[in-house]
């Protein structure tokens, strides 16, 4: 995961900041939104302090009903007209947000607008308008009974009032059977008038009382206010969320890409696809630099010039000299007298390789060979500078030809280098031939150790007839080109061969990882190495 992240690194950050800053400046260009938010309390009919667990049901449900009635078209669209918006319904309903408050009986009713001041209004006007509503549609269900007993008092009072005019007026006139009669009926009559006035007056109140018990209480226990700050954009938000949304993203890609991409990027990756271990690992040289880090002294610049590349600085020598040690412990059972080193395709660097393995080899006070048995492509001439007159391919050509006079002497003390020749038309049957494996048997007689520079293994059938005259063969692999599959595949057809596959080099590096491979092989802490990387 670490690696994973360390050379993705760029992609997480160009990730981060890119969306961070487009979330950012589109954010900011948006209109800012405010909000007003208003509490009502719905208290059922009879409620006071619920006394059962039904009770608390009713009050929830009231809520919840009361919130949906508040979203209704007569209550947004009354809001609307005393707000002073000139919205539709739609329109209107889409600036709202009506909740019940969890394990309460509050109904939250929040309004938003481009201005505080407009939202806070609005919110208060959907909120007044709920409650006018709700009351009126109460009061109706007991207009009409509280109407009839009303003018039920009002016409009993006449009727007493009537009777307790006449009965005055018989009490003035002179007493008579007649008048007293008449005073008995109407003082009875009053009596029975006074009491039906007695019962309507208590059935008024008791439906006055009645319609208070079953009306439910509608308060608002906050009103809205202007807010200071706006609700959206919110900009900080976003761009954390646009920035962390980014890096999920870069990382999924990440690790998607490193598990399409089987490049032979580290040594872990090496022994995965091809079951052998990292010999040794050489980092990306720079254009400028020479091939074979031994051929020419390190000078200082001159004022206004540019010096050689210092490989002794960038720890090169080192990292050769370390594959060296590897290469030998990779066949302790058995002198190496013989090596052949090719790669899976071409362009891996098996040449420069090839040249600084011999190169350490030489430092190291053996004798030795190197066999530029490349006879398509040939670069070792070129790489150390020898003319290519004469070679391996005059020696398959001539048997009377002396070995050790087609091998010339380099620039490195104890190295020579049998350079390929003439390039023939035939180079895979010259080097199937039995005149090859002859002198194949003559070189390894001419020095301690021969290295054998062959064509690669994917592009030509040579290098699996060499593997079978050396005693071991090493591959080198570009960690920025080779793919598993294709080493895989190399690495069989040369087992196929015959070949002892003593490990694998790992070419064009950073430099970390030439750390790892020297702190694997030795055990000793990572070898400094501060070499440039392309």
């Amino acid at each position: 995961m670490w690696q994973l992240t360390r050379r993705w690194a760029w992609l997480f950050a160009v990730a981060f900041f890119l969306a961070a800053g487009t979330s950012y400046f589109v954010s900011s260009g948006l209109p800012k939104v405010y909000e007003g938010t208003a509490k009502l309390l719905v208290a059922p009919s009879q409620a006071g302090s619920p006394q059962s667990y039904n009770d608390v049901l009713t009050a929830e449900r009231l809520t919840r009903t009361y919130s949906e009635v508040l979203k209704t078209r007569p209550i947004v669209e009354a809001g609307a007209v005393e707000a002073g918006l000139g919205l539709s319904y739609e329109r209107a309903l889409a600036l709202l947000d009506v909740r019940p408050v969890a394990n309460t009986q509050l109904i939250q009713i929040s309004a938003r607008a481009s201005d505080p001041e407009l939202a806070a209004r609005f919110a208060n006007s959907v909120t007044n308008a709920f409650v006018q509503y709700i009351q009126a549609r109460q009061l109706d269900r007991f207009a009409a009974s509280k109407d009839n007993l009303t003018r039920q008092v009002e016409q009993l009072s006449k009727d007493i009032a009537e009777r307790s005019a006449r009965i005055d007026a018989l009490r003035a006139d002179p007493p008579s059977a007649t008048r007293d009669s008449e005073l008995a009926r109407l003082q009875g009559e009053l009596s029975q008038l006074q009491q039906s006035n007695a019962a309507a007056a208590r059935s008024l109140e008791d439906e006055r009382l009645n319609e208070a018990r079953s009306t439910d209480l509608l308060a608002v226990v906050e009103p809205a206010t202007p807010a200071p700050d706006p609700v959206a954009p919110r900009v900080l938000l976003n761009v954390a969320l646009a920035a962390l949304l980014a890096v999920i993203v870069a990382f999924a890609v990440a690790f998607v890409m490193e598990h399409l991409d089987d490049r032979l990027s580290s040594p872990e990756r090496v022994a995965r696809f091809t079951g052998l271990h990292a010999l040794g690992s050489v980092p990306t040289l720079p254009k400028d630099a020479p091939r074979v880090f031994d051929l020419l002294p390190v000078t200082k610049p001159a004022p206004g010039g540019s010096a050689s590349y210092d490989y002794a600085s960038a720890g090169i020598g080192e990292m050769f000299r370390l594959l060296r040690a590897n290469l030998q412990f990779a066949a302790v059972e058995r002198p190496l007298r013989s090596v052949l080193v090719t790669s899976p395709e071409q362009g891996d660097g098996k040449t420069t390789v090839t040249a600084n393995l011999a190169v350490v080899l030489a430092q190291a006070g053996q004798q030795v060979l190197l066999v530029e048995a490349d006879l398509r492509r040939p670069s070792l001439s070129e790489v150390f500078g020898i003319p290519n007159r004469v070679g391996l391919t005059s020696l398959l050509l001539d048997e009377k030809l002396d070995p050790a006079s087609a091998a010339v002497e380099t620039r490195v003390p104890g190295l020579r280098l049998l350079p390929s020749g003439p390039l023939p038309p035939n180079p895979s049957e010259l080097l199937a031939s039995q005149r090859m494996r002859a002198r194949a048997a003559q070189l390894r007689e001419l020095a301690d150790v021969v290295i054998v520079d062959s064509p690669p293994v994917l592009a030509v059938s040579d290098p699996a007839v060499l593997a079978a005259l050396v005693d071991g063969t090493v591959l080198v692999v570009s960690s920025v080109k080779t793919r598993g599959q294709h080493a895989a595949q190399t690495v069989g057809m040369l087992q196929k061969a015959g070949a002892l596959v003593l490990g694998v080099v790992l070419n064009r590096t950073r430099s970390s990882h030439g750390s790892y491979v020297a702190y694997k092989a030795r055990g000793y802490e990572p070898q400094a190495s501060s070499a440039p990387t392309t």
